[in-house]
């Protein structure tokens, strides 16, 4: 079972006409992984076929990268979430959120909201710890991204008024 379905909704790439004339999901999930004016694009489509009170999420996948570019994702990653976040914002969406998924979206263990006291416990007592001597690096690294670094993905979800 995948989040979306969890959350009974469905992760789109592209709307197309089908999905369009489906019943409207209570979430629809969309690649974050992409320029700003596409991310927007995307967001207007889809925040067009979910229904009052329903939530849009813009996913943020981190695992699937090698070694350098998650290092440069990780480095890069305050940047692009105030990027998806006035994307959302631009087409309407209201309470915006931000969670970490971990170990990947495919099969999620933890989910929590970013920046608060489930956040703080699941780092300190559910995420793997580091014990090589890169922990200060890795650490530096969480501070600095606002997450930690054993994250699969990211979601960033607002809900439609």
């Amino acid at each position: 079972m995948e989040l979306v379905d969890f959350f009974i909704g469905e992760f789109q790439e592209g709307l197309t006409p089908e999905a369009m004339t489906s019943p409207s999901p209570r979430l629809v999930m969309i690649d974050g992984k992409a320029r700003r004016g596409v991310i927007v694009e995307r967001c207007k489509e889809a925040f067009a076929t979910i229904p009052f009170g329903g939530y849009l999420a813009v996913v943020i996948q981190l695992e699937t990268l090698s070694h350098l570019r998650r290092l440069a994702s990780f480095l890069t990653l305050r940047f692009h979430l105030l990027q998806v976040k006035h994307a959302l914002a631009h087409c309407g969406v209201i309470q915006i959120e931000l969670y970490g998924v971990s170990p990947n979206l495919q099969s999620p263990t933890i989910i929590y909201p970013l920046a608060s006291a489930a956040a703080r416990y699941a780092q300190a007592n559910l995420l793997p710890a580091s014990l090589s001597p890169c922990a200060i690096l890795r650490k530096a690294l969480a501070w600095w991204a606002g997450c930690d670094v054993s994250l699969g993905a990211v979601l960033v979800i607002g809900r439609k008024p």
